[in-house]
């Protein structure tokens, strides 16, 4: 049996028991509430983590009260220590204005738990003037005591001049075999406003004491891309592993937006150096009519196995297919991609964990008539087969009812899910209710 818990956390293999089928979906939970900004709220991009030392103990982040031209007045935090049964909800301190932060608007909100139970809570802060941003950083929370109470933050990059932060991403490594254990990574676009085309690159940093100070980012992407949908993770070993979207520039300088390459580079030195990116697809650019769903992007690490899962929308069919490939520990090539869920349908915005050799998806799955439900796919052989999806939603939806974002319709960049070797914990959010966008939880287990 494993005692691993996949949510970027690598940690200690024990040993390694056969994956269970998980064939149950429990109640969906609501997270959020829309009291934390006087009844304001439209929640949007959810993310979850468990805590490794007591699986009962959830932490919850999304946006609070969502704004058409980008951002949210806050972002919101959720804390569970009965498995998701009840919440206690607030805002992730001076982060925004309305949480008692100086920055406008709060974004992109991640959270991970370190292994000795430490939680944390990545922010992207912006300024805006005239619903365009023009000031960035990333904010780092800590909490010691399962998401009840944080600190405030601390500024681990700031945007400079000309150059606009996006889309942070956080892990943290847990491997007993780790040269870094407890080492905190995190990613992030640093994009160029000044460049004609909207040139980007994935940056890394790491802290050495628990997100109290940061080194000096390193560029891990490389060249004059556009890049997007970055997503850092930790091997057993303490390998650090970088997936991201990378969109070629035309001759130009223009940017080719039919396609992009997902492309994965690894670092073994903590974060220091970095080598060449392997592609490990080529892909149509995700498109859902009347939605904004971000750029499809997720990735995870197996601590048991130290197998790789990368995850993306892929729309050369037409329609957007949710596309899965791994890479075994010790393998030179990504396994050829399998297509996850119905052809007739839609997919998008795909969350993925692994664990003890079992990987689980979560992602959206849009019907005729836009009708749209969540759904849960598993595989028990390490990614090369999945077994048929389970709705998780209990009550379809209609995202085009989804919160106005002013590229369309918004449920978020990403959800998330988190897994033991006993269970799935899912978050997601959706517009059944007349209020409009909330944040709901459910368990899957054997």
């Amino acid at each position: 049996m494993t005692g691993c818990i996949a949510q970027g956390l690598a940690c200690a293999v024990l040993a390694l028991s056969p994956p269970v089928p998980f064939t149950t979906v429990g109640a969906n939970v609501p997270v959020s509430s829309d009291d934390l900004l006087g009844g304001r709220g439209q929640q949007v991009e959810p993310y979850l983590a468990i805590d490794p030392l007591d699986p009962s103990r959830l932490v919850g982040a999304a946006q609070e009260d969502r704004v058409a031209s980008g951002a949210a007045r806050a972002n919101g935090v959720y804390a569970s220590a009965d498995g998701g049964t009840t919440w206690t909800r607030g805002l992730v301190p001076g982060v925004s204005t309305a949480s008692g932060g100086r920055f406008d608007r709060a974004t992109d909100p991640v959270v991970a738990f370190g292994p000795d139970g430490t939680a944390f809570y990545v922010s992207l802060a912006l300024d805006f003037s005239r619903s365009f941003p023009t000031a960035s950083a990333i904010l780092v929370n800590r909490s010691g005591d399962g998401g009840a109470s944080w600190s405030a933050p601390v500024t681990a990059a700031r945007g400079r001049r000309h150059r606009l932060l996006d889309e942070p991403w956080l892990a943290v490594d847990g491997g007993a075999a780790s040269p870094r254990p407890g080492a905190v990574y995190l990613s992030w676009n640093d994009g160029d406003l000044e460049s004609m085309a909207g040139e980007s690159r994935v940056v890394v940093t790491r802290s050495d004491d628990g997100g109290l100070s940061w080194r000096t980012p390193v560029v891990a992407s490389g060249g004059a891309h556009i890049v997007g949908g970055a997503r850092v993770a930790v091997g057993p070993d303490g390998t650090v592993h970088l997936l991201y979207a990378m969109m070629p520039l035309e001759r130009t300088g223009r940017i080719e937006t039919s396609h992009d390459f997902i492309r994965v580079a690894s670092s073994t030195d903590g974060g220091a150096t970095w080598t060449r990116a392997v592609t490990v697809a080529q892909r149509r650019y995700p498109f859902v009519k009347g939605l904004r769903v971000g750029s499809g992007t997720a990735f995870a690490v197996d601590a048991s196995t130290g197998a790789l899962h990368a995850v993306w929308t892929d729309s050369r069919r037409g329609a957007g297919d949710v596309v899965t490939s791994h890479l075994d520990a010790g393998a030179s090539r990504w396994s050829r991609p399998v297509r996850v869920g119905s052809a007739a349908d839609v997919q998008f915005t795909p969350a993925v964990a692994a664990a003890g050799g079992s990987v689980h998806l979560l992602f959206y799955d849009r019907a005729a008539r836009h009708r749209c439900s969540v759904m849960y796919a598993q595989s028990l052989d390490g990614g090369a087969t999945f077994r048929p999806p389970l709705r998780v939603s209990s009550a379809p939806f209609d995202p085009l009812r989804a919160e106005r974002d002013f590229r369309g319709r918004f449920l978020g960049d990403y959800i998330g899910i988190a897994a033991t070797a006993s269970f799935a914990q899912a978050i997601w959010v959706d517009d059944r209710s007349p209020t409009g966008n909330d944040v709901y939880t459910a368990r899957i287990s054997g």
